[in-house]
């Protein structure tokens, strides 16, 4: 019997050096730098489009980070915000990010 393919999403290993991820993010301009950094970054690498995307937290700490994969994983969905709030979830636990308890 032929078995299902496998789906796994990872941001690419660059991601994570891209960004401090423990510092706070206080205000729109400096959350747009992260997003601006990443697609950039994502262009550099030549990991996918130029498109980035972060989710931050009540206290403007990230929550999630994303780059667009749709062409090097072939998967018309993974575009950088989608990405974004998948590991957000992930990182919570949770499927809402506006569930009680959520950073």
């Amino acid at each position: 019997m032929a078995s299902l393919p496998e789906i796994r999403i990872a941001n690419p290993d660059w991601v994570a050096d891209a960004v401090d991820l423990g510092a706070v993010y206080p205000d729109d301009e400096s959350r747009m730098r992260v997003a601006v950094r990443l697609a950039h970054e994502n262009v550099v690498h030549d990991t996918g489009g130029p498109f980035g995307a972060a989710i931050f937290d009540a206290d403007g700490r990230i929550a999630g980070l994303g780059v667009n994969m749709v062409v090097p994983l072939n998967n018309s969905t993974l575009h950088a915000e989608i990405v974004a709030f998948m590991m957000a979830q992930a990182r919570t636990g949770s499927y809402t990010l506006g569930a009680p308890g959520m950073p």
